[in-house]
């Protein structure tokens, strides 16, 4: 009789998870919502924990190498602190070496691709004619190809010009992200 209602309960159980996942299945709308929701509650605690995780790694250095002779009570806290403090700056003056490294290294190599283009559509151009002069056959037939320049041209600037912007848009949006997780943090 205690193995029967065993069996009933596992049954049971059984049935009430082919239940639940048959709703899942009906409600994946529903249930990526709450998800969604869930993640993003628990998204400042996530970033605190990795954070934590990351800065406790350096820490622990500075701690041991500036700190070591200091093992005993409130000395111990205030050091953990001091610790800290030092690790963050340091992390601080990292990113904004990056930042300034590298932010103004992007905007001179983008200068200078926009200075290089006229030069390379020269090349461009002298190449072009010296093909025509050796292929005259080949350039006579794309001649006849009635071709719109310049619809052309104003297709391939509108088409670098959304490339730009895009990658302006995405700049902006990994450094408004990144002042967002400074700001959580």
């Amino acid at each position: 009789m205690e193995q029967r209602k065993k069996e009933i309960k596992v049954f049971s159980g059984y049935v009430a998870l082919l239940i639940i996942f048959y709703w899942a299945l009906q409600n994946l709308k529903l249930l990526g919502e709450v998800a969604s929701g869930i993640l993003g509650l628990l998204s400042p605690f996530l970033l605190g924990l990795v954070l934590a995780f990351m800065i406790n790694v350096p820490m622990s250095q500075v701690e041991r190498l500036l700190f070591s002779k200091v093992k005993q009570g409130k000395r111990r806290a205030f050091v953990r602190m001091l610790s800290l403090v030092i690790t963050l700056a340091l992390v601080v003056g990292l990113i904004f070496v990056v930042l300034f490294l590298v932010v103004p290294e992007l905007a001179r190599s983008i200068t200078v691709l926009g200075n290089s283009i006229p030069g390379y559509l020269d090349q461009a151009s002298k190449w072009a004619m010296q093909m025509s002069a050796e292929y005259p056959e080949l350039f006579g037939s794309l001649s006849q190809l009635q071709l719109d320049w310049n619809s052309l041209l104003s297709t391939a600037m509108t088409f670098i010009q959304q490339g730009m912007s895009g990658l302006l848009s995405s700049t902006v949006g990994i450094a408004a992200g990144v002042f967002s997780g400074v700001f959580s943090f």
